[in-house]
Formats: C-alpha cells, structure tokens, sequence
C-alpha cells in the first residue's frame, strides 16, 4: 500500500511552543510509520521547506498552540498551498482562538456565558468598578492565548491587579469574567473534523477512547476527514 505523505507541524513561535513540540513528539509516536511517511515541520524554521515540498504533501496535521498557529494563519498558508489538514478553517479557528470575538457571538446566538468585560492595554481599568460590576471570584485571561498561558483566577481583590499585568504581557486585550465553579468538559464530533488539545492525556483523545478510537485511530480518522473534505472542496472549486 502506497504510503501517505504526512506533514507533522509542531513548535511555532507561541509562548505555548514547548507543548506543541510535546504534543508533537506524542503524535508522532502514535502515528503508524507503515501507513504514513511522517516529515516534521516546526514553522519556527521550516516554512519556506513546507512550501517547496507542498506538491508532494498529501496531508497535514497540525499540532500547533497558541498564535500563529490555531488562529487561522498557519491553515490559510495550507489553504494556498491546498494542502488537506485537520480542525477548523481560516474563520473557525480565528474565532475559536479569539475569546472576545466568541463570547460576543454567543451573546448575538442567544447562548448564555459567564459575564464579563473586555479591556485593551490602552485602557484605565479601575479595580473596584470591576469587583462591584462581576464580584468574586474572577477569572482574568488574554484574549487570544490558549493552554491557560496568562490565565488568573482571582479570589481576593488585592491580587486583581497583578492578574491583569499578567494578562497583558500575553495580549494586548484581556477578557475578566465572572469565575463558574465546574467541571472541565469536552464534546467531540469527529464528523465536525475539529482538534483541541493532542497527546495521549488531551481531553480530546481522551473522550474519543470512549468512543471506541485508540488514539493512533483518532489520528488516522482525523487524517481522513482532512483529505475527504479537502476533495470535496476541490470539486466544488472546480463547478
């Protein structure tokens, strides 16, 4: 059986790069070598090779954390160079990575968040005006940063201020909502060609077991519904 040629992205330029080359480094080891001929790209360094061997480039998986790589602009070079790859698209995955730009499209859908407001770096924030508008507990985080990377939550009012100061060294927008209690859930639909979080532990892989997918199948569907949707796009490319 002809192998597949994968591309394998990991590292990036994120504060979040250590975790993607983990991550990384999980999937390759899961991925079957008699199935696949795995070449690893770290868009640190490797682009401009990405780019020469895309011709020759059946698919790609990306296992990227963080900016410049969930937020849509890693899948809009692999759009250009029509290279089939897991997850959401240019839209889905700006939005998705974009904490504000989501929270207000719930808002606009009807589906109910915890409150909250948004600040830029620019902007006075006044301390007691957000405890008296969310009280506590709070939870401080960046708007576009992923892994908890710049994340607080903050349960006396006296360390609100450093939350925020951590915030901003991760962007330049911070979103400060009102803290839930809970437990950390995830719904996966295979079908919807989506990927959080890759390794072993992932949530992600980790709900899919129970469905009946080890984490090698996960990969191996994921890398499916990859090239099946990118065929159809093709043909709707081509009416």
């Amino acid at each position: 059986m002809k192998k597949i040629k994968l591309a394998l992205l990991s590292g990036g330029i994120s504060s979040e790069r250590e975790v993607s080359l983990n991550s990384g480094d999980q999937v390759f080891d899961a991925l079957d070598k008699d199935r696949y001929q795995i070449t690893r790209y770290d868009p640190k360094t490797d682009l401009p090779q990405l780019v020469l061997d895309a011709a020759h480039i059946d698919a790609a998986l990306i296992i990227l954390h963080g900016p410049f790589g969930e937020d849509g602009t890693v899948q809009g070079l692999l759009d250009l160079l029509d290279i089939p790859y897991q997850g959401a698209g240019i839209l889905g995955s700006a939005v998705a990575m974009n904490k504000l730009i989501a929270k207000r499209l719930y808002d606009g859908a009807g589906v109910p968040t915890p409150a909250y407001l948004s600040f830029s770096i620019n902007h006075e924030i006044k301390i007691q005006e957000v405890i008296n508008t969310l009280d506590l507990p709070l939870v401080v985080k960046p708007a576009c940063a992923g892994s908890s990377v710049g994340m607080t939550i903050v349960k006396a009012q006296h360390d609100l201020e450093a939350a925020i100061a951590l915030g901003f060294e991760h962007d330049d927008t911070l979103v400060i909502e009102k803290y839930i209690k809970g437990t950390e859930g995830e719904l996966s639909v295979l079908e919807t060609n989506t990927i959080p979080g890759m390794t072993a532990t992932s949530l992600f892989p980790q709900s899919a077991q129970v469905g009946g997918y080890s984490f090698s199948a996960l990969l191996d569907k994921l890398i499916q519904l990859a090239i099946e949707e990118n065929k159809k796009l093709n043909l709707r490319r081509a009416k």
